[in-house]
């Protein structure tokens, strides 16, 4: 399985002590260490610019030559030639955890009793519009999406129930690190009276896209 992870560069704006303490550590089996600033992580190599010159060029090691990467929040990344797919450790960040390519289980709850269709339009949607691969064992998983789901009766929805959903980042463990906003749907015209498939394209469109891609620029986690 192809695994990229893209990390925010640290801004030259802020002050050299802050730059030198924003460091992310590369150890090679050759036994050296390397004081970066990593951008990409993929099976194969390594991208990354010298943590004092982040104006400079981006340098690429082979992924085969390192034994781990030590990163500026005090997590750890380490590359084991025996699993290619690399476990990442129990504290990666938001960002790595959902990163493009990570596998990804879907747990869908139905607090109501009301969704006919379960999580057929989520799994639909999850693979249309985003670069997770769905997983159907939780030992495969990178994280999990653990997606709740209700409907009740509402002013605006006059004879018909809105459906309602929200959205947690969990690791796999089951400790949620993110957690998104409910979005709801009622059938009407619009949705061609599909109310299920209308509010699971808005969990993934507005939740799991926009939301979390926000929540990860700014390195935050619940």
């Amino acid at each position: 399985m192809k695994r990229i992870v893209s990390l925010i560069i640290v801004s030259l704006a802020f002050s050299s002590a802050f730059v030198a303490a924003a460091q992310d550590v590369i150890h090679t089996k050759g036994g050296k260490s390397i004081k970066t600033k990593v951008l990409e992580i993929t099976d194969e190599n390594v991208s990354y610019k010298m943590y004092d010159n982040l104006d400079g060029p981006v340098f690429k090691m082979a992924s085969e030559l390192i034994e781990r990467i030590d990163f500026e929040n005090g997590t750890h990344y380490a590359f084991d030639q025996e699993n290619p797919s690399h476990e990442l450790s129990a504290d990666v960040p938001l960002s790595m955890l959902t990163a493009p390519g990570n596998n990804a289980l879907l747990i869908f709850e139905d607090k109501s009793g009301t969704f006919d269709e379960k999580d057929e339009y989520l799994v639909e949607y999850i693979k249309e519009m985003t670069s997770w691969n769905l997983v159907s064992r939780k030992g495969n998983a990178d994280f999990i999406i653990y997606v709740t789901g209700y409907s009740k009766r509402t002013a605006r929805s006059f004879s018909s129930d809105t459906y309602f959903m929200t959205a947690e980042i969990q690791r796999p463990d089951g400790t949620t690190v993110w957690k998104g906003k409910e979005v709801s749907a009622f059938a009407n015209l619009y949705n061609g009276f599909r109310a299920v498939r209308a509010v699971s394209k808005l969990l993934v469109e507005e939740v799991l896209l926009i939301d979390l891609e926000q929540e990860k620029r700014k390195g935050k986690a619940i």
